[in-house]
């Protein structure tokens, strides 16, 4: 039998349009797994469920590959593509005994919808396009995704492609961790400074609009953020922690070797234009001695993550700032989570109940609350409390020294 390539595909005249008659058989390859099972099932349990109204929330991810041209985000870049093909390059293998190059990809079960597409039309489409066999794990088991194939960079082509539908789907999930540094867990001084700046602001400010208790920062949880992040596996986890584990021995003894990170927190800025409508203020965070010590550290570990696809570049340079008062806590005590999941898979944006800014900015814009020291790095859980710091738990800390 005469294969038919991928890349050369017969091609079919119609009057006058041309088609390619795509192959629809994997060389050389079968299932030992139920797939159509597996496709239905995943379909009905994870997105059919609790859609809004009449709408059926299969739209979700899958939708973004129903187009014959692959829809990929702008933050999607080149490097993103490399990076998915080196990892897959050194993850793949040959079986000898099935005749096939196989590759095993770690997912969570949160991206098979994705992956698997309206009735199975994703999957089926890469199998198609790279001449692979896609194998995912049966509806609660638990195993990696395989990838299966004659040829090693075919393999490697779905994969690439496979994680593609992952990191658009990611940034579909409500974040789950944080990369972030404490302000005050431990330091009393300054936490009853920051009270005292919410007495002063409720006595002089409290009758303007939006302005109220629960906008406030709970003191024991202000920090500076270096990045949000979607991890849903171990495995993902682990990748971020040993980076954080290379940061601690390269970075921190680059730029805080025998030299601690003591900064002023001082003055008060807002993130929009108009200060009557603000929904973020924040008190500025700089080093004592005038340096750019700090920022080029966190600037540094920004890119070691940004390496590593799991986090996405926000902002070219990391702004250091700690969040004094946020309209996100009127409805999310984290004050961090911007997006919020529906029942149906949807992601939406949490509506926000700006306050009046001017006042305070008046009365404020130069505040002090004093100086003090940076001791860790937390990868911070997002809503696990930790009981007994009232900080945010932490999967994993490294110190700044």
């Amino acid at each position: 039998m005469k294969y038919m390539s991928v890349l050369r595909p017969k091609l079919v005249l119609i009057g006058n349009r041309c088609y390619r008659k795509n192959p629809h058989y994997i060389l050389g390859l079968s299932s030992d797994h139920a797939e159509e099972e597996t496709i239905e099932d995943f379909i009905s349990d994870k997105n059919i469920a609790d859609g809004d109204g009449d709408e059926k929330s299969t739209t979700t991810v899958n939708d973004m590959y129903d187009d014959e041209t692959c829809s990929v985000s702008m933050s999607t870049t080149e490097s993103n593509i490399k990076l998915y093909n080196d990892e897959t390059n050194a993850n793949i293998y040959y079986n000898k005994r099935q005749n096939a190059y196989v590759c095993e990809l770690d997912v969570s079960q949160a991206f098979f919808g994705g992956i698997i597409g309206k009735s199975g039309e994703t999957k089926q489409r890469i199998e198609q396009d790279t001449q692979t066999h896609i194998q995912l794990p049966r509806r609660n088991e638990y195993g990696p995704i395989i990838v299966k194939g004659l040829n090693k960079q075919m393999v490697q082509s779905a994969c690439t492609r496979i994680q593609l539908i992952i990191d658009r789907s990611r940034q579909q999930q409500p974040f789950t961790h944080f990369l972030s540094i404490p302000i005050c867990m431990t330091n009393n001084s300054l936490k009853a400074k920051i009270l005292e700046f919410k007495q002063l602001i409720m006595d002089q400010c409290g009758t303007d609009r939006g302005i109220s208790d629960e906008i406030f920062q709970n003191p024991n949880k202000l920090h500076l953020t270096i990045g949000t992040l979607v991890l849903m596996t171990d495995s993902e986890v682990e990748t971020v922690a040993n980076v954080l584990y290379n940061c601690e021995n390269t970075l921190v003894k680059e730029y805080c070797n025998n030299k601690p990170f003591v900064v002023r927190m001082k003055g008060l800025e807002y993130m929009n234009d108009d200060p009557s409508y603000v929904d973020v203020l924040y008190s500025k965070i700089e080093l004592v001695d005038h340096s750019q010590r700090l920022q080029l550290f966190v600037d540094r570990l920004n890119d070691m993550m940004l390496s590593t696809g799991l986090m996405k570049q926000q902002f070219e340079r990391i702004k250091l700032h700690v969040t004094i008062m946020n309209s996100l806590l009127r409805k999310d005590h984290t004050g961090i989570l911007q997006a919020q999941k529906t029942t149906g898979g949807r992601v939406k944006f949490s509506d926000r109940e700006s306050f009046d800014a001017k006042t305070i900015l008046r009365l404020f814009s130069t505040y002090d609350f004093g100086e003090l020291t940076l001791d860790e790095l937390h990868l911070s859980i997002m809503h696990e409390p930790n009981r007994k710091t009232g900080y945010y738990g932490c999967t994993l800390k490294i110190p700044l020294r």
